[in-house]
């Protein structure tokens, strides 16, 4: 049982850091026109 809380708690946490870098590199993707090249 703890087994598959423990499972289940670090597939969330791979799914909303996931959501995290994605979000961040859209930021970042978006904002790329507005930097000095």
């Amino acid at each position: 049982n703890m087994v598959r809380k423990g499972g289940q708690s670090l597939f969330h946490f791979g799914l909303t850091a996931a959501g995290f870098i994605g979000f961040i590199l859209v930021v970042a993707w978006l904002g790329r026109p507005t930097l000095p090249q």
